[in-house]
C-alpha cells in the first residue's frame, strides 16, 4: 500500500504507543501528521527538510510521553491509540 498521494513524498514514519507519526512533503512543503484511531492531525509545517526531521523526532518523543499534544495551530488534541498499531 502506498503511503502517500501523488503530490506527497514520505520523509519519515514511526509508530509510538499506537500512534503513527508521519512526516511527508506535500507539494514540496514538509509537514508532520499524527494518525490515531479517529483521524489525522497536522501538528507541524516546516520550511526545511532538516527542520522536518528534527520535528519528526520531537513528535516521536512527545507522543512517547503523552497522548495530549498541540497541533500546528496550537490547539490541544487528545490522541486515541490505534488498535494493533
Amino acid at each position: 500500500m502506498a503511503c502517500c498521494r501523488p503530490s506527497q513524498t514520505q520523509i519519515a514514519r514511526d509508530g509510538v504507543k499506537g500512534i503513527i507519526i508521519s512526516t511527508i512533503e506535500v507539494n514540496g512543503a514538509p509537514e508532520t501528521v499524527l494518525i490515531d484511531k479517529n483521524t489525522t492531525y497536522v501538528v507541524a509545517k516546516y520550511n526545511t527538510l532538516r527542520g522536518a526531521l528534527h520535528g519528526h523526532t520531537y513528535f516521536c518523543d512527545a507522543v512517547a510521553k503523552s497522548y495530549v499534544i498541540k497541533d500546528a495551530w496550537d490547539d490541544e488534541i487528545t490522541l486515541v491509540p490505534r488498535d494493533g498499531a
